[in-house]
């Protein structure tokens, strides 16, 4: 046997096999020196490029997407308060037309008249019963007025209600100051209103009774939509849901007399 094939024979006995040249340190070395020496030549913009190309491949948001998205933010957020702003001109318009509305809705019910309790008989005709409440309980001459036309709201024996339409609206004056002498009776005669005014009325009429349990001496009248207090104007803000007032004294010295969820707001 030659002395190489012994060589290899003591090779084999000693599980030993020669290191491939790729696996060999000095090779590995090598390899990372090339690769050093590749990056070194690189310029920065052909970093970036391979940075970006990094990123793109684990789709992660670069400082150019994250202004671009700051961007169109802002822009939102302008069209949002641009929106807003148009919302609040919407709306104060629209409070405008619908207080426009009520007004001609009120002025189109000013010579109509609601009478309450005036009859028994649900059978008697509505007309005819306004002219012999009119004639009979308020003392009034019946030439001096002049019914358009009655009807029922409600109709019973133990409550009715009648609106009748009076040719002039000086009927409807001298009908509410006669119905002075309904006072502790089962009648009234009240003024036809809008739905929306009739809201404001009964907040008022509310205010008022809360005021005069406190102070009965005060002078206080609701006329309209409009709360009088000693020859002081005070209207309902139906959004703030509060009574208000021009006048800060006036204002200030009511509040003591309401509970704090019924103050008074004052415009001066």
């Amino acid at each position: 046997m030659s002395s190489g094939s012994s060589t290899e024979s003591l090779n084999l006995v000693a599980g030993k096999r020669e290191r491939s040249p790729e696996e060999s340190p000095r090779a590995s070395k090598r390899v990372q020196a090339d690769m050093g020496d590749e990056v070194g030549r690189m310029s920065l913009r052909d970093l970036m490029e391979e940075f970006g190309k990094l990123i793109d491949g684990k789709n992660l948001a670069t400082k150019s997407d994250v202004e671009d998205i700051a961007k169109k933010v802002e822009l939102v957020a302008s069209k949002n308060e641009e929106l807003e702003n148009k919302i609040t001109k919407l709306s104060q318009k629209n409070e405008a037309l619908e207080a426009h509305i009520t007004r001609l809705e009120d002025r189109s019910r000013r010579s109509n008249l609601i009478f309450k309790n005036i009859t028994k008989s649900p059978n008697m005709d509505p007309k005819q019963t306004v002219f012999a409440f009119c004639r009979e309980v308020l003392q009034l001459s019946e030439e001096n007025i002049s019914i358009i036309y009655a009807t029922y709201l409600v109709k019973g024996a133990n409550f009715s209600l009648i609106l009748a339409e009076f040719a002039d609206p000086r009927d409807v004056s001298i009908i509410l100051k006669g119905s002075v002498r309904l006072k502790g009776t089962d009648y009234s005669v009240q003024q036809d209103y809008s739905d929306a005014t009739r809201k404001v009325r009964a907040e008022l009429f509310k205010a008022k009774k809360a005021i005069l349990i406190k102070n009965k001496d005060l002078k206080m009248s609701v006329f309209r939509d409009t709360l009088w207090v000693n020859n002081e104007r005070f209207f309902w803000d139906a959004i703030g849901g509060k009574l208000r007032g021009r006048n800060a004294a006036m204002a200030e010295s009511l509040n003591a007399l309401l509970p704090t969820q019924d103050q008074i707001e004052s415009d001066s």
